[in-house]
């Protein structure tokens, strides 16, 4: 009879402890209803950087040559450019400006101009967002030539109507931009930048100022890279097995892996 009644008292423990179980478990998923709590979805694995070569066009609004033009009147241009991006934080660009030929009134007729850029682009991204904040600094070679029609360049006896005056120059370039992806490979960007250069040893100044509007794509990409437990980048070719070696027993730097011999069993 002791055995008998044994046995039922576990039986009825089990039962109490799995009507327990359920109890609280249902419990805890309504409490977790009612605060509203929602699981976070697991986050999706990031795509390798992948160097690229880009290609870009852009419009450009430009202040072309205040040490000449009337200060302060933007002129409209064509911008074409290749942009490199070699780390997800620095890419480099080479950039063409042609400015649309135009007039400064009183004093010069047929102005043409053009100007190469070569930048360093530092790349940030905006909080968790798809929008990248630039900051541009590089050189500049501008080449301007204008014909004066006079009277006042505020020296009469230095320029004559019909004279052709060039201007060439090397300066230096300082700006900030914005970029974001428009549609799959396709970016939008926007800058403003100012160059400064210096004229027959005169004091360092701001000779023009630029905004640009445009868009890029990817011309080539580079081998992708993919970030080790080590923290270091390894292109994909050296992770064949996803452990940050490869398949042929080497490690990271190439040396071989030392091999386990478990321990024999004691008798």
């Amino acid at each position: 009879m002791n055995i008998i009644k044994f046995g039922r008292m576990k039986t009825m423990l089990r039962i109490g402890l799995l009507v327990f179980g359920l109890v609280f478990s249902g419990q805890v998923l309504a409490q977790n209803e009612v605060d509203g709590y929602v699981p976070p979805p697991r986050a999706p694995r990031a795509k390798p950087f992948r160097p690229s070569l880009q290609v870009g066009a852009a419009f450009a609004y430009s202040v072309i040559n205040n040490r000449k033009e009337v200060r302060g009147l933007y002129k409209p241009g064509i911008d074409l450019r290749l942009f490199a991006q070699l780390r997800p934080a620095f890419g480099l660009s080479l950039a063409y400006t042609h400015h649309i030929k135009h007039n400064s009134s009183p004093a010069l007729e047929d102005i043409y101009a053009y100007n190469f850029d070569l930048d360093g682009h530092l790349i940030m991204r905006v909080g968790e967002s798809d929008l990248f904040f630039s900051a541009l600094f590089g050189l500049n070679y501008l080449n301007w030539r204008g014909t004066y029609v006079g009277p006042t360049l505020n020296d009469n006896n230095q320029y004559y109507f019909g004279l052709v005056i060039k201007q060439p120059w090397f300066g230096a370039n300082m700006g900030i931009g914005c970029q974001h992806v428009l549609w799959r490979s396709i970016t939008g960007f926007g800058e403003f930048r100012m160059r400064f250069v210096t004229v027959d040893a005169d004091l360092l100044s701001i000779s023009d100022t630029a905004f640009r509007f445009g868009i890029r794509s990817p011309l080539a990409y580079g081998k992708s890279k993919k970030r080790t437990g080590n923290g270091s980048d390894v292109g994909s070719s050296d992770t064949k097995d996803g452990k940050g070696g490869n398949a042929k027993g080497k490690d990271n730097n190439g040396k071989s892996k030392g091999k386990y011999n478990w321990l024999k069993k004691r008798n």
